[in-house]
């Protein structure tokens, strides 16, 4: 059985982060492939206040509460095969036959460059599954750094079409569409590695990236309505006071919490990927103003373009109308991901067994 490794982030502790890389490795399994996460933690800087979230809310509170770093780590060591076990690159080549590079925004042009995330270190073969440049728009710079390493690829998909065609006008490869890992497994996969909270009571979910009032604004309004509380996760500092419950959690949990909410509001891609999965009401908000300078709106766009709910993915100001957003036809949207998924994973079949 050839082994195989996958280089994605798996240090930094980001929820989508983490469960994609899980649902990667998970595939490869099903497959019939032996596969370890490689450790990246001696390329990411220390995040500082991040890492410590988990406490700074449990002295708020006035309770002791597991960090956010202990969530994680419990999640990891129980579900991910992950290696650390190499001194140099040479050696982490020596290893293993295969290697890939995962998704997320590992080609992102606004994250500081890394050839390891391009696979510099090896000349097996070399495959990528759906790593996200976040945006279509490459600065020239950034082209004509990474251009020498993806040449060097075997097989090459990235995850959204305005990466691959911006990719596409300097390489002189295939460059295949394919979905995030997470959406390659079913909600009774899922079910697995989730943790269910303990509170049955309704609650609107939020998970933002950035704080954005309008969008704050517009869900407490929302819960005055319907008399559904708020749970937050608790992401940056100045949730402290919003909504009725901050919340601390790890992988396992946020899908729990995406599962059982009555609907999920957030700005997140993976938080809208697990909502779709489990088949929720939600609303995608925009992080970025559309064209404005590191505008990232096209990892949701592109994803819901190809499922048809562009009316789901709003900014500041389409609010107005969002109390006429039509119902999700999830039969209609299901017939798409799964036509979508068949194309995955026979590209990732195809790209191991050349």
């Amino acid at each position: 059985m050839k082994k195989t490794a996958t280089v994605t982030w798996i240090t930094y502790e980001n929820y989508g982060t983490c469960l994609q890389a899980y649902a990667l490795q998970h595939v490869l399994e099903t497959l019939g492939y032996e596969n370890v996460i490689v450790d990246d933690r001696r390329f990411i800087p220390q995040k500082g206040l991040k890492g410590h979230i988990g406490t700074f809310l449990s002295i708020l509170n006035g309770k002791k509460i597991p960090s956010r770093h202990t969530y994680f780590q419990s999640f990891k060591s129980h579900n991910m095969k992950i290696d650390d076990d190499w001194g140099t690159l040479s050696e982490l080549d020596n290893k293993y036959d295969i290697f890939l590079c995962g998704s997320d925004q590992i080609w992102s042009p606004n994250v500081r460059f890394n050839p390891f995330y391009y696979l510099s270190f090896t000349n097996k073969k070399k495959i990528a599954y759906a790593p996200s440049t976040g945006t279509g728009n490459l600065p020239q710079e950034f082209k004509d750094r990474i251009k020498p390493f993806i040449e060097c690829f075997t097989k090459i998909s990235v995850r959204e079409k305005s990466g691959a065609l911006a990719l596409s006008g300097f390489i002189d490869k295939p460059i295949s569409v394919t979905l995030d890992p997470t959406l390659l497994l079913s909600a009774e996969e899922w079910m697995k590695v989730e943790i269910t909270p303990k509170s049955q009571d309704q609650y609107l979910l939020c998970y933002f990236l950035t704080p954005n009032q309008w969008y704050m604004d517009y869900v407490q309004e929302y819960s005055r309505k319907t008399g559904i509380k708020i749970k937050i996760f608790f992401t940056n500092p100045l949730y402290k006071n919003y909504g009725d419950e901050q919340l601390i959690a790890g992988p396992g949990e946020f899908i729990g919490y995406i599962h059982n909410a009555y609907k999920v509001f957030t700005d997140s891609f993976h938080a809208a990927a697990f909502s779709i999965i489990y088949r929720k009401d939600f609303v995608a908000f925009k992080r970025f103003k559309d064209g404005a300078h590191l505008d990232q709106n096209a990892r949701i766009a592109d994803l819901f373009a190809e499922l048809g709910l562009e009316s789901h993915f709003v900014g500041d100001c389409d609010l107005k109308e969002m109390d006429n957003m039509p119902l999700l036809n999830y039969e209609a949207i299901f017939e798409k991901i799964e036509n979508l998924k068949t194309d995955s994973i026979n590209y990732l079949k195809s790209a191991l067994s050349m």
